[in-house]
């Protein structure tokens, strides 16, 4: 299952690099994996976190010396990586909703860093030391993200089209202006018309 995990993690961010370099199927790579990768976690947190092979998931036997505060702490921590995984996606993707999911998820993993540390000096267990490499990975991903500006991602991918993010940028400041709004489309379906961005 760690193989899993780490071919997503690895998709997820070739599909970032390629998006962010705006070289066509970046996105829908970047979109597919981190999905994926955020469903893994959401599912199979309990499993991975505590060191439980796939062949081995539905049997009783493998979960006869794991504790069940471990087991119920790893599905927790996997709700919370699975929100942050997807607030990444949404922030690079520059979808409404992403700096929140950050946020809840950051926070989320944090609780779970304390936890996971206060656990690591008392208990045997290699629950929290698993835990505890996830959430400084992915927590520190979020937090970075979290306060980079809305329009960092945005500014990046289209450095050759500053008129599409500028119309953007005016457009997320005044949603309610049908006509910043228009531009806006007007200037993305430019992209396309002239080199078929995604």
């Amino acid at each position: 299952m760690k193989k899993i995990e780490l071919i997503l993690g690895l998709l997820g961010l070739v599909g970032v690099v390629l998006g962010m370099a705006a070289i066509p199927g970046g996105s829908i790579l970047s979109v597919l994996a981190l999905c994926g990768l955020s469903v893994f976690y959401f599912y199979f947190s309990f499993a991975v976190l505590n060191g439980i092979h796939g062949r081995d998931i539905f049997k009783k036997a493998a979960y006869k010396d794991i504790a069940a505060a471990d087991i119920v702490s790893a599905i927790g921590a996997g709700i919370a990586l699975s929100i942050v995984v997807i607030g990444l996606l949404f922030k690079v993707m520059f979808w409404p909703g992403g700096s929140f999911m950050l946020l809840a998820g950051c926070l989320a993993l944090i609780i779970a860093t304390i936890i996971g540390a206060i656990r690591l000096r008392t208990s045997k267990s290699a629950f929290p030391a698993r835990l505890l490499k996830r959430a400084v990975i992915f927590g520190s991903l979020g937090l970075l993200c979290f306060f980079l500006p809305s329009n960092f991602f945005l500014k990046i991918k289209y450095r050759q089209h500053p008129e599409y993010v500028k119309a953007v940028e005016a457009a997320s400041a005044n949603p309610d202006d049908e006509e910043l709004q228009r531009k806006a489309n007007e200037e993305h379906q430019k992209l396309f018309d002239d080199e078929g961005v995604e």
